[in-house]
């Protein structure tokens, strides 16, 4: 898989971890008591700088017709310069017999700038990658922390639906900023992609809109542990426009979807889900070479929700909202 599919499951792959506070990537502001009110609208206090993949003008249609190759393979030998930030907003809120037991929120930014080489790929996918650091910083209180820099060498090993092996070439790496490289480089290999949400089965124009893929889109998510029954979907992507991106022609895609009755392995199997709300939106721009890989992409992904997990003590009301927003830039340079 490209760099633009590893970004969008690392996205919609928060969902997983937030749920099973394992991953938490380190908060950039305070954690402390989350306000009063709704788990949506404690998400939407701060909300995710706005992505390409909010849709302007309506495109003009008709014209010449694409084949659009959203899945983008990976090739061993490849030379990209990487580039991605990522913000993360979570609350979590927790009630037991009318007695709130946890009540937090957190909010973090993280750049990742590196030159990555494919080492090892099998099947179109990256199973070794490393990244030749330029940058990693994250956002504080106090302002920008950098967790690693130039002559830093992150290892990533990748294997199907298993968290994978992130190493730091020569040194330590310490579990604070392994799990901010969890959130930037994706070490879980999945089955299938987000384009297989999307991907058209004909040549499109400027302007055609065609409809997400209901049972594609639900394996999609379960390969991640996240179930939803395909009805519960709706969505579709829209081809914009022909442009230029990094000195590349490109198709302008841009996507959006939402679905309900989200269930979370990580929360466990007796929860009870009285809301589970996804909204996705994401855009990315599309090299008419098939050989290239995705120039440029944005995606937003906000959950909303809500179950009762039983517990020896009572039953315990959960409520989480997460926002996240991801954007990705690559120059192929081999």
């Amino acid at each position: 898989m490209d760099g633009w599919v590893r970004l969008s499951v690392a996205v919609v792959g928060t969902l997983v971890c937030v749920a099973c506070g394992a991953s938490s990537p380190p908060a950039s502001s305070a954690t402390g008591p989350a306000p009063s009110g709704s788990a949506a609208s404690s998400a939407a206090d701060t909300p995710p700088p706005p992505t390409s993949a909010q849709v302007g003008p309506e495109p003009a249609g008709g014209g010449e017709k694409y084949t659009l190759n959203l899945s983008r393979d990976s090739v061993q030998g490849r030379v990209i310069d990487y580039s991605a930030t990522t913000y993360i907003k979570n609350m979590e809120r927790r009630v037991q017999g009318g007695r709130v037991i946890k009540n937090s929120r957190s909010l973090s930014k993280m750049h990742f700038e590196a030159e990555a080489h494919v080492i090892k790929a099998e099947g179109g996918n990256a199973l070794q990658r490393e990244y030749r650091v330029k940058l990693l910083e994250l956002e504080t209180p106090a302002g920008p922390k950098q967790l690693l820099g130039p002559g830093d060498v992150v290892v990533v090993h990748r294997k199907m639906n298993t968290p994978g092996r992130i190493e730091l070439k020569g040194k330590k790496l310490p579990d604070d900023i392994r799990r901010v490289l969890t959130y930037v480089t994706q070490p879980r290999l999945t089955k299938g992609t987000s384009a297989d949400l999307y991907g058209p089965s004909e040549p499109k124009a400027v302007g055609d809109i065609w409809p997400i893929q209901g049972e594609r889109a639900s394996a999609f998510y379960r390969s991640m542990d996240i179930h939803i029954d395909p009805k519960q979907f709706e969505g579709s992507a829209r081809l914009m426009e022909l442009t230029e991106t990094n000195g590349i022609q490109t198709l302008h895609v841009v996507a959006g979807m939402t679905a309900r009755m989200v269930k979370l392995d990580a929360v466990g199997p007796n929860a009870r889900v009285i809301r589970g709300d996804l909204a996705v939106k994401e855009a990315r721009f599309v090299p008419l070479d098939p050989q290239v890989p995705v120039t440029r992409g944005d995606i937003e992904v906000v959950l909303d929700y809500q179950a009762e997990l039983p517990d020896p003590g009572g039953p315990i009301q959960l409520e989480m909202a997460i926002a996240r927003t991801a954007r990705l830039n690559i120059i192929v340079k081999k």
